[in-house]
């Protein structure tokens, strides 16, 4: 059989392999998924924003592929990303017309609706909360971000707290000036809940942004650098970037707009418009304890 052609997106998918740390007691329980007596055929991932959700999702995609499970075929690998409860009864109705191997991968960070652990679902479902990495696999992880050896990375694994997103923007604060410290834990990096730096205040100046003078210059300065800077470089990332662009930077001429522009629906797009905002807050958190 020939080998796959070789694109950015496969490239993408192996440099990531290849970084991914951590997560092995959650990677033996998604594994059992797609043995040939497999105790369950739906796997839940449940986690706040920022705790690699996404990340593992898309590595436990990639160990069923090479285990024979594919997008399309007599064994289908359904994943679904970023889930809406909402839509809990209709992903169940899809997923019972699939053949009897089928598995599917579904991550949500507002949880599941009760129908998955009922009605027969609670016999083929397992669920996976995620929590924020060890001490061990964070310092793992700034190593795979080109910072081993740095005299820094004691500081920013117990300033981030153990989340992923946390850690990555440390480190590329890290690489990019050398003079940056992380200062004291911020809470709004750990769960995007209440800091110094407030979501929601965030949406209010992003929402703002176009009517003039309504930001400050350097409040909007920094909007625009965590914009640029607090997304990574996978499709996701940069899909969730564009959402941010188009709902707030250079906005579409309605949020409908954006939605059918980025071929996302209108419920799929604002969750991702949200998320994309609360990203941009947790950089300004991590900004702003730089120079605490």
């Amino acid at each position: 059989m020939p080998a796959p052609p070789r694109t950015l997106a496969s490239r993408i998918a192996r440099r990531e392999n290849a970084a991914f740390v951590g997560r092995t007691r959650e990677l033996l329980i998604a594994e059992t998924v797609f043995a040939d007596e497999a105790p369950a055929s739906v796997l839940l991932v449940r986690g706040p924003a920022g705790i690699g959700k996404s990340v593992l999702v898309r590595e436990i995609a990639r160990r069923g592929e090479r285990a024979g499970w594919a997008r399309v075929g007599p064994r289908p690998l359904i994943v679904v990303d970023d889930h809406d409860p909402a839509d809990g009864p209709a992903l169940r109705a899809r997923l019972a017309a699939l053949p009897p191997h089928a598995v599917a991968v579904v991550a949500s960070r507002e949880g599941f609706d009760p129908g998955w652990f009922e009605g027969g679902w609670e016999t083929s479902v397992v669920e996976l909360v995620l929590g924020p990495l060890s001490d061990h696999e964070a310092h793992a992880f700034l190593r795979h971000q080109d910072l081993a050896g740095d005299p820094r990375a004691g500081a920013i694994v117990g300033w981030a707290g153990g989340l992923p997103l946390a850690l990555r923007l440390a480190a590329g604060a890290a690489r990019t000036d050398p003079a940056w410290r992380p200062g004291a834990p911020a809470p709004a990096l750990r769960h995007l809940g209440p800091s110094a730096v407030d979501p929601e205040t965030v949406r209010d100046a992003l929402r703002k942004l176009q009517v003039p003078r309504a930001v400050p210059a350097e409040l909007r300065a920094r909007l625009d650098d965590a914009a640029e800077r607090a997304f990574g470089d996978t499709p996701d990332e940069q899909l969730l970037r564009r959402v941010l662009l188009r709902g707030y930077f250079e906005p579409a001429p309605s949020h409908e707009h954006a939605a059918h522009e980025l071929h996302l629906s209108r419920a799929a797009y604002f969750r991702r418009l949200r998320s994309a905002s609360e990203r941009v807050a947790a950089w300004l958190a991590m900004d702003s304890s730089s120079t605490a």
